[in-house]
């Protein structure tokens, strides 16, 4: 199929922080300049990042279905 060239390795301290900046970028693609969420406060909550988890929140199941798509 593929061969894996580069990489990090189990255990490493890299990783992580590779993770948040990836999830970071991809959730600000997806949410920046769009209507999603909901209200908390004076902004707009869209998403919750956790570890290796997210939840997308919104007040309509149309507005998940394109956050997703």
């Amino acid at each position: 199929m593929f061969d894996i060239l580069t990489g990090v390795l189990q255990g490493c301290i890299l990783f992580p922080f590779l993770f948040i900046i990836l999830i970071d970028f991809l959730m600000r693609k997806t949410v920046d300049g769009r209507d999603y969420g909901i209200t908390w406060g004076t902004e707009k909550l869209a998403e919750l990042d956790f570890a290796n988890s997210i939840a997308l929140i919104s007040d309509s199941s149309a507005a998940l279905q394109n956050m997703t798509t």
